[in-house]
C-alpha cells in the first residue's frame, strides 16, 4: 500500500489542532505550525520570515506541509495583506513540483466558484521560489469545530451544501480535489454570513491536461494520493480517483462532523485499508451522540457506498443538503444517481483478500445504499443478499437453524426489515465463521474461512543447559507494518 499526500497548508490564522486518527498521521506526514526555517533534510530554505519574495514580505509563517509552507505577508506598496504558498526548497527547482503547484493555482482561478479560496498571482522560480498568492483567511477549519465535539445536523448541512456546490463546480472542468477532509474545509465570514466555506488545497488534485496548463505533458498521477481516512475505496485498492471519490471523501467528512468520529478508525494501516473496502459504517448515534435527522444520515450513507456508480453526483449532494439545511419545505425531489452501477465489488474484494487470507475473518460490503433524498421515499419489499466465501462451496445456515440456504457464492432474496440477521458458513474441516448483517438494505457477505489450527507436536525433552537462558526461536519473526510511503517527486 502505497499512500502520500501534502498536508494542508491553510491560508488562515487560526492555529492547526492534531489529527484524531494516528494512521492519518503516520501515512500523511503532517505539518505542523512553527518558524522553524530548515527543511526536514536540515538545510535553510531559501525565504523565511522577513523576506521580500517578489512585491511581498513574509510576515508570519502559518503552516507547513510535506511540500510547501505558508505565511502572511504583505504588499511592500500597499500594504493589502496576503498569503502566500510556497514551494519548500527541495521542490522549487523540481520541474513536476513547479508544475502541479502551477496547475493547483490554475485550476482554482478556472473554476470561479465562491466557496474555493482566491489565488491571485503565480511567482515563478527564477528568484530561487516557487510560489502563489492568495487571500488571507479568518477564521477555522472544520477540523477545529470538530475537535470541539459533534456539529448540530443544520450546520452540518448547510456547510456541506456549500463543499458540494464547489465539488460540482470542480469536476465540470474535470477537476478531482482528491483530498477533502476537514482540514481542508475553512469556515470564514463573509458580510453577515457565518460559516461560509473555502475549500482549501488542490495541491494533490486530479487535472486534466488542459487545466493543468500544458497539454503534452500532463502531471503524472499515477501515485496514490490522499490522507487513508478518507479515501475512497477505489482510490485505497486500485489508486483510481474521480469524481465518485470525492463525494466519498465528502461523506466520511459529514460523518465525523455529525458524530466527531470518522466512520472506521484503526491504529494500523491494512485494518484501516479493509474497513474502506469492506465494512459498513457503523450507526451515527452512539453514547453522548443522538442520531442525526434520517434524511441526512441516509444521504451521508449514500455518499459510503462502497460502488461509485452508486454515490449521488456533487450537484445533487448541493441541493439535497441545502434543502436539509433550510427546512423540509423546500425540499426537493429526489435526485438519481451517477449512471449505471459498475461491478466494483468483486474487484474490491480481490484486492482486500490478500490482507484478509492471512488472518482470516468476516467482512460485509454494502451495496444499495439509497440515494439520500430530502423527503421519504419508498423502500423495495425485499432485500437481496449476496453470499461469497474463500475458499467457496460453504453451507450458509441461518444461526441457530439446521437446514442450509446453499452453498457459497450464491443470491437470497430476503423480506427487508430494521433488525440485524446473523449466518454461519461451514466448510468441512474448517472452524465455522458467522457474520451479521442488517436487512435494511441489500448488502454481499463475503467471508474468508480459516485453515484450521496445527495440531501441536509434543515437545521433545530438552535438557536444560546451566546458565543459558531461553531465546527466540530460529528464524521467529515479528509482526510488522510494510507500508512505504513514497514521495512522487523524488528522483
Amino acid at each position: 500500500m502505497v499512500a502520500m499526500t501534502d498536508e494542508s497548508d491553510t491560508g488562515g490564522v487560526a492555529a492547526r489542532t492534531a489529527p484524531t486518527d494516528p494512521v492519518a498521521d503516520d501515512v500523511t506526514g503532517s505539518g505542523s505550525l512553527g518558524n522553524g526555517p530548515e527543511s526536514a533534510e536540515g538545510a535553510p530554505e531559501p525565504v523565511n520570515v522577513g523576506d521580500v519574495v517578489g512585491s511581498y514580505r513574509l510576515i508570519e509563517l502559518l503552516g507547513t506541509g510535506g511540500m510547501g509552507r505558508v505565511f502572511r505577508a504583505e504588499h511592500t506598496k500597499l500594504g493589502r495583506a496576503v498569503a502566500l504558498k510556497v514551494l519548500n526548497r527541495r521542490y522549487s527547482n523540481n520541474k513536476e513540483a513547479v508544475q502541479r503547484l502551477f496547475g493547483e493555482a490554475r485550476a482554482v482561478n478556472q473554476i470561479h466558484h465562491e466557496n474555493l479560496i482566491e489565488i491571485t498571482d503565480f511567482l515563478d522560480p527564477p528568484e530561487g521560489v516557487a510560489c502563489y498568492v492568495m487571500e488571507l483567511l479568518q477564521g477555522e477549519t472544520v477540523r477545529a469545530c470538530v475537535s470541539r465535539g459533534p456539529l448540530p445536523p443544520e450546520r452540518v448541512a448547510a456547510i456541506g451544501a456549500q463543499v458540494a456546490s464547489a465539488l460540482a463546480a470542480t469536476h465540470a472542468i474535470g477537476v478531482v480535489h482528491r483530498d477533502l477532509k476537514p482540514e481542508n474545509v475553512f469556515l470564514t465570514t463573509r458580510g453577515e454570513r457565518s460559516d461560509f466555506v473555502k475549500l482549501l488545497d488542490f495541491g494533490v488534485a486530479k487535472l486534466s491536461p488542459a487545466v493543468a496548463g500544458d497539454p503534452a505533458q500532463p502531471v503524472e498521477d499515477a501515485a496514490v494520493l490522499g490522507t487513508p481516512p478518507y479515501m475512497s475505496p477505489e482510490q485505497l485498492a486500485k489508486g483510481v480517483a474521480d469524481a465518485p471519490s470525492d463525494i466519498y471523501s465528502l461523506g466520511v467528512t459529514l460523518y465525523e462532523m455529525l458524530t466527531a468520529a470518522r466512520p472506521f478508525s484503526a491504529v494500523s494501516r491494512g485494518d484501516l485499508v479493509i474497513k474502506h473496502l469492506l465494512e459498513m459504517p457503523p450507526p451515527m448515534a452512539r453514547a453522548g451522540v443522538p442520531a442525526p435527522p434520517p434524511d441526512l444520515e441516509r444521504l451521508v450513507l449514500a455518499c459510503l457506498a462502497k460502488e461509485p456508480g452508486a454515490r449521488p453526483t456533487a450537484g445533487a449532494m448541493a441541493s439535497s443538503l441545502h434543502a436539509l439545511a433550510v427546512g423540509p419545505a423546500a425540499a426537493p425531489a429526489p435526485s438519481p444517481v451517477r449512471g449505471p452501477r459498475r461491478p466494483l465489488v468483486a474487484a474490491l474484494l480481490a484486492a482486500a483478500l490478500g490482507v484478509l487470507a492471512v488472518v482470516g475473518g468476516v467482512t460485509l460490503l454494502q451495496t444499495d445504499v439509497a440515494v439520500a433524498p430530502a423527503q421519504h421515499v419508498a423502500l423495495p419489499a425485499e432485500v437481496t443478499l449476496r453470499f461469497e466465501s474463500t475458499p467457496a462451496a460453504a453451507a450458509v445456515t441461518r444461526a441457530g437453524g439446521a437446514t442450509p440456504l446453499g452453498l457459497t457464492p450464491f443470491t437470497l432474496s430476503l423480506p427487508r426489515s430494521e433488525e440485524q440477521a446473523a449466518f454461519v458458513f461451514t466448510l468441512p474441516g474448517r472452524p465455522p465463521v458467522e457474520s451479521r448483517v442488517s436487512l435494511a438494505s441489500s448488502a454481499t457477505i463475503a467471508v474468508v474461512i480459516p485453515e484450521p489450527a496445527p495440531v501441536p507436536e509434543e515437545p521433545t525433552p530438552v535438557e536444560k543447559q546451566p546458565g543459558k537462558r531461553p531465546g527466540r526461536s530460529p528464524g521467529a519473526t515479528r509482526e510488522h507494518d510494510d507500508t512505504v510511503i513514497l514521495d512522487p517527486f523524488a528522483r
